[in-house]
């Protein structure tokens, strides 16, 4: 036996259609409406964006100083970086960092 709740609920859901809820419609009224600071504000990000490509191009990141204690770690047995011809131990990056990162 379905009750009244069963009911309204099923009632809602079926009125709940992906592009038939009220934040949507407001959402999209409010870019409507606001239509030139919208497209101020995505026109001035991209120039932000394009600005920081061009003036830093360089991608600065630590897969060299990862892949250099790995070397290190397999051919030698330390775990350390490559000082001219010395390698040195360091505790500059744990081992187990990357099993952490999601």
């Amino acid at each position: 036996m379905r009750g009244p709740f069963i009911a309204k609920s099923e009632q809602r859901i079926a009125n709940d259609a992906p592009f038939n809820s009220r934040y949507i419609a407001n959402v999209l009224s409010l870019v409507r409406e606001h239509r030139w600071f919208f497209l101020t504000v995505a026109l001035a990000a991209l120039a932000l964006r394009l600005f920081f490509f061009v003036d830093f191009p360089a991608v600065t990141d630590d897969s060299h100083v990862y892949a250099d204690l790995a070397t290190n770690w397999l051919q030698h047995g330390i775990y350390g970086q490559t000082q001219a011809p010395l390698i040195v131990p360091t505790t500059r990056a744990c081992p187990d960092i990357p099993l952490f990162w999601p």
